[in-house]
């Protein structure tokens, strides 16, 4: 089953600072609401099936962005501090895994 991308998700991506949404064609629906507010906040849609941008330029990798996706790891799994130290070895194995 396909999923929809509505502009809410946009307005998320944009208040999480992200520049980009990976959403392969063959998987999403972007209804056209989305894809304009896309355009106007520069956000880059990225239908392609394998993610034309499924490396993260190292430059764009700080303390701060990797504090910040920690940070949303433990709003998300309210036990989550339990296991600060392997959350942060975690998120950087996989980084490293996209870094080009």
């Amino acid at each position: 089953m396909k999923k929809v991308i509505f502009a809410q998700k946009i307005k998320e991506a944009q208040k999480n600072g992200l520049k980009e949404i990976v959403a392969p064609a063959p998987d999403y629906i972007i209804t056209p609401e989305a894809r304009s507010l896309a355009k106007e906040l520069n956000i880059k849609i990225i239908s392609d099936k394998k993610g034309e941008s499924s490396k993260i330029d190292r430059q764009n990798i700080d303390e701060a962005l990797i504090r910040k996706i920690v940070n949303r790891i433990y709003e998300r799994l309210p036990d989550a501090h339990l296991r600060s130290a392997e959350i942060k070895k975690t998120v950087l194995e996989i980084l490293n895994d996209y870094i080009s």
